[in-house]
């Protein structure tokens, strides 16, 4: 079931797209075109059917169906009002209704048609929950009487242009009932499934990291010789539709979904990869990589640290770890521990984001950080506000007094470069030296740059 609601959502997410956000209202859409591609196929279909079988009336009766789905279709595309809604229940439960009088049950063969009459009630109670009470109640009870007494009666046309063929009758029991629980089948189906943007993503995401289309991208960090000394590795999404889609949208998702490990993961052995063609060009180049707090509580995750080091023989202090005060929201203790286990090994910390939260300095005396990345917003209004200049100064000068690497982040000019450094800032990152690229162009940036400084 899983895979084929994947499968029709990815290749309908751009008709989603366009859909109103709320989530029962793309159901709506979603079960008009299952019931439009029905009505036209099951309509045609039989009409064509009765036409051979020298039928006209019947057929022509069969191809209100098509019309039906035509309807259904045009809804689907150009949109629901409350009008269309009534105009459509309407159409549908006549048909409905109509169509099993020509079905008329013989010894051995019983009446099939009105089993759309059930699945019609079906739909109506899952899908018209919100309509006035006349249409999501009195039509679907309607619905069902007439299915109760169908199924108890031989009440049909007597007229003999309207009795279909007896060898039809016999091959459409089969066709009826089976297209009827596969309708009612599909509307449970589309009842509970999630068609909200973060599911669509969720799902591309997945796909996208099953095909191997995410990438990593490398941001240089300056050190105060103007050289490339390392590098944050960043995930990059670029969505089929939509392009690339900002890491602050798709990671939360990652994470709510459980996703975040394989592709954590998968980064952690790219970006180790990589790290070996970068070293080939630029010796004494570290990588910081941002880990989850989804992967620290995993309980795999030494464990798979080890084997994606000893894949490439890395040595654990060439590439930093990165984690945000909010991974402490989870269990401290625990956390604490693989901080620990890991720091044994070689594995440098940074905490990123100091200046986001609300206990970095208490964060800060309890877990082995080697570095501390501050955060951007710390940076507004420096030139002009005696104030945040203060702020800045101090926690620079506390991250520098207890031993800690600094790196601040979202460096755009140049005149703030040298009013950071002048703070004691170690490192710095941000677009005024480069925006983060892919790996070639990264290593081309990393030797025409040092060599310049050089």
């Amino acid at each position: 079931m899983n895979i084929l609601l994947n499968s029709s959502m990815y290749f309908f997410e751009p008709y989603i797209q366009n859909l109103p956000r709320c989530n029962h209202t793309r159901r709506q859409f979603f079960l008009l075109f299952l019931i439009g591609v029905i009505c036209l196929a099951g309509g045609t279909g039989w009409s064509v059917a009765y036409i051979l079988a020298g039928k006209p009336y019947i057929a022509a009766l069969c191809m209100s169906v098509v019309l039906v789905g035509c309807y259904a279709m045009r809804m689907a595309f150009s949109g629901i009002t409350k009008k269309k809604v009534l105009i459509f229940s309407h159409l549908i439960l006549i048909v409905c209704i109509l169509i099993p009088l020509t079905d008329y049950p013989v010894d051995g063969i019983p009446r099939s048609s009105h089993s759309y009459l059930l699945a019609y009630a079906v739909g109506g109670a899952l899908f018209l929950r919100y309509e006035q009470f006349y249409v999501k109640t009195v039509m679907p009870f309607i619905a069902f009487a007439f299915y109760l007494v169908y199924s108890v009666s031989g009440i049909c046309f007597t007229t003999e242009i309207l009795r279909p063929p007896v060898y039809i009758m016999a091959k459409g029991i089969f066709i009826n009932y089976f297209t009827s629980i596969s309708l009612i089948f599909g509307m449970l189906l589309i009842s509970r499934s999630n068609y909200t943007d973060e599911k669509c993503l969720t799902s591309a995401l997945a796909k996208s990291l099953k095909a191997n289309q995410l990438s990593v991208y490398y941001q240089p960090q300056i050190n105060r010789e103007g050289k490339v000394i390392s590098a944050e590795a960043l995930l990059r999404w670029e969505h089929h539709t939509k392009g690339f889609i900002s890491p602050e949208h798709f990671i939360p998702i990652a994470e709510a979904s459980g996703l975040i490990l394989p592709i954590g993961y998968w980064m952690l052995e790219r970006v180790g990869d990589d790290l070996l063609e970068i070293r080939k060009k630029v010796t004494d180049m570290t990588l910081s990589v941002n880990i989850s707090p989804v992967q620290l509580m995993d309980a795999e995750f030494i464990d798979t640290i080890a084997k994606l080091f000893k894949k490439n023989t890395l040595s654990y202090k060439l590439i930093k770890f990165e984690i945000t005060e909010s991974a402490f929201i989870y269990d401290k203790t625990y956390i604490y521990k693989i901080m620990n286990d890991l720091t044994k090994k070689g594995i440098l910390w940074s905490l990123d984001d100091l200046g986001s939260g609300y206990a970095s300095l208490n964060i800060l005396n309890e877990m082995p950080f080697d570095e501390v990345k501050i955060d951007k917003n710390l940076l507004r209004g420096i030139d002009q506000s005696h104030k945040n200049r203060v702020i800045l100064e101090k926690i620079i000068e506390i991250a520098n007094d207890v031993g800690l690497n600094i790196v601040v982040e979202g460096i755009e000019t140049q005149s703030l470069a040298e009013t950071v450094f002048a703070m004691g800032c170690d490192v710095q990152q941000g677009y005024y030296y480069a925006h983060p690229m892919p790996l070639a162009e990264f290593i081309s940036f990393c030797e025409r740059h040092n060599a310049r400084m050089g």
